[in-house]
């Protein structure tokens, strides 16, 4: 970064990963994943008063739980929980937008002639916007997907279905119930 957008003396922001992740599958029609994750950022890059300058080192890490299982031969029913937690020398919430619980689960349908329905409903809890709290959430999704023949599809897709408008930003809804169609072509 120059003088103009940052500090020319600006370090690199260098990240250590591990992961380890377990996969069962249980006869045809269950699936278990639980994985487990450590992150280590070094000069860490964050904007302060209008420029990019390294801050203190970061340690995040967490779980993953996805349990899913078809329940029939066209039903497969799943969820999905996820904790992070993110700490450094200075800060127990040294990253905003990062939600500590984030909680999912599903219904897909498989209704034939290439037609499918989804929906899904997902838990956020709360996670800070620069030292401003910005609170958990619940929304419902979903979406009907028709393969319409073999080179196109169409999805009708609701997300937040209730139009419970969760907060962003601290301060700033999102823009509530959003339905769009979408048509997917492709060609060789």
């Amino acid at each position: 970064f120059d003088a103009v957008m940052g500090d020319p003396t600006l370090d690199p922001e260098r990240v250590a990963h591990a992961e380890v992740r377990a996969v069962e599958k249980i006869g045809e029609r269950a699936h278990f994943e639980l994985a487990t994750f450590y992150r280590h950022v070094d000069g860490f890059i964050k904007p302060r008063a209008g420029m990019f300058t390294n801050r203190e080192d970061i340690d995040v890490y967490g779980l993953d739980v996805i349990p899913r299982a078809h329940v029939h031969r066209r039903v497969e029913l799943g969820a999905g929980y996820q904790l992070i937690e993110a700490e450094s020398m200075v800060s127990n919430d040294p990253l905003d937008f990062l939600p500590r619980h984030k909680l999912d689960g599903w219904v897909r349908v498989e209704l034939g002639r290439g037609i499918s329905a989804l929906g899904r409903v997902k838990y956020i809890s709360s996670a800070l916007d620069q030292g401003n709290e910005v609170g958990n959430y619940e929304l419902v999704e979903g979406n009907l997907t028709a393969a319409l023949g073999k080179r196109y599809l169409a999805v009708l897709r609701v997300d937040d279905a209730l139009d419970r408008r969760p907060e962003l930003r601290a301060g700033f809804p999102s823009a509530g119930r959003v339905i769009s169609l979408v048509f997917q072509g492709s060609w060789e």
